[in-house]
């Protein structure tokens, strides 16, 4: 990650950019690299498939509970659909992934179906972290 703000780097940027019209062919060297460089910062900035995939999972799950679904039940849902996708064998890096799933689980709900109860076991074993045991403190 960079230290920089995306500004800052842009800024930085138009500088050195500015600066290599006017120097010499020693300094145009060393210009050249750090233009290299910074552009670099911006690429390293890409985003990353597995995050991506988790906040549109997320987002769907949100919806769902927006609409008043328990956060359990939607969760079951999202493993449901992620298992009926499995099955149709469809990619999960593209951003169909989840519209289909959205439109899938709105058709299910429809016909007053409940995500079967092996999903929603794997889905809370998967999904959830258990909560750590509280004790209470000792009394002195």
């Amino acid at each position: 990650m960079s230290p920089y703000s995306r500004e800052t780097l842009a800024g930085l940027l138009r500088e050195l950019e500015r600066d290599f019209e006017t120097a010499d062919d020693e300094a145009r060297v060393e210009i050249e690299t750090r233009i290299r460089e910074l552009r670099g910062e911006f690429l390293a900035r890409r985003a990353d498939p597995a995050r991506i995939f988790a906040a549109r999972r997320i987002a769907v799950r949100n919806v769902l509970a927006d609409e008043g679904m328990p956060t359990e039940t939607a969760e079951a849902w999202c493993d449901a659909w992620e298992a009926q996708a499995d099955r149709l064998g469809l990619d999960r890096p593209t951003p169909e992934y989840r519209t289909l799933g959205s439109a899938w689980i709105h058709e299910q709900r429809l016909t007053r179906k409940l995500p079967s109860q092996a999903v929603r076991t794997r889905a809370r074993s998967r999904t959830r972290i258990p909560a750590p045991e509280v004790r209470p403190a000792p009394r002195v």
